[in-house]
């Protein structure tokens, strides 16, 4: 039974491990879908990895490279050169200090684009701290606020969502993300080319089974949008943790076995 065990703790550390990984062989999906703002080729061609807005600065530091989904464990991977945490002053000089993250957008009704809400037709949003690597999630579809307002960057961003402000009902409680930085391509494992790559994986085990939503992230300046679109998972998929007790049980009844035959 202690090899049982220690194969179980093994399969929950070996996945802890590798849970950063957005390799297809994890699970991981790229589940992006084209924003459709940019134009010719090379850094402004029709994708989102090595592809930032027209008119803005490119280069790895500012590019927001895809949304990869893993429908077994609800887990939704924001991927990017950009520093999600240190924000523009990751970049070069302090003048881009004041270039931060924003939250990440959901949308899960396809008919909910009405006008009159100022959440630009988004039902969730997970507010993001990226400095203590928590978000909490709030439903916004009947109402609540954000802020819309970028800075700098193509007039095209302009009435975006960029960060909620308040409102809403909030659907959970304070929850902490997995946050990888400064990876290679080899170690992020999503054919995103030249590195470094950094990543915020979040839970979205809060909406219901085969839910489709989708995805949206963007920038204090707009230099990069990004969205997604995906399907939640049908059914639940036992948690580590839970795996871990049902080893520790299983070695109890092995133990309790044995020592009847005795």
């Amino acid at each position: 039974m202690s090899v049982i065990l220690a194969g179980v703790a093994f399969l929950f550390f070996h996945t802890a491990v590798y849970a950063s990984y957005i390799n297809p062989s994890d699970g991981y999906t790229n589940i992006t879908t084209y924003d459709g703002y940019s134009s010719g080729t090379g850094w402004y061609g029709t994708q989102e990895n090595n592809e930032t807005e027209p008119g803005t600065a490119t280069g790895q530091g500012w590019d927001l490279e895809g949304f990869f989904f893993n429908d077994s464990t609800n887990s939704l991977a924001l991927v990017g050169g950009f520093d999600f945490v240190k924000g523009g002053s990751a970049i070069s000089t302090p003048a881009y200090d004041w270039v931060q993250s924003g939250d990440i957008f959901l949308e899960t009704t396809a008919n909910d684009n009405d006008p009159t809400n100022d959440n630009a037709f988004y039902d969730y949003v997970l507010a993001m701290n990226f400095t203590d690597k928590t978000y909490t999630v709030y439903d916004i579809s009947g109402g609540g606020s954000t802020n819309s307002t970028t800075y700098g960057g193509p007039a095209a961003m302009a009435g975006l969502p960029l960060n909620y402000t308040g409102g809403g009902t909030a659907v959970t409680n304070s929850m902490s993300f997995s946050y990888v930085s400064n990876l290679t391509d080899t170690q992020m494992g999503g054919d995103l080319g030249t590195g470094p790559h950094n990543a915020a994986f979040v839970d979205l085990s809060f909406l219901a089974p085969n839910t489709n939503f989708s995805s949206f992230f963007t920038m204090t300046c707009g230099n990069d949008v990004l969205t997604g679109a995906g399907t939640t998972s049908g059914g639940q998929v036992p948690e580590p943790a839970t795996i871990l007790l049902l080893g520790f049980g299983v070695a109890a009844l092995g133990a309790r076995a044995r020592k009847k035959k005795l």
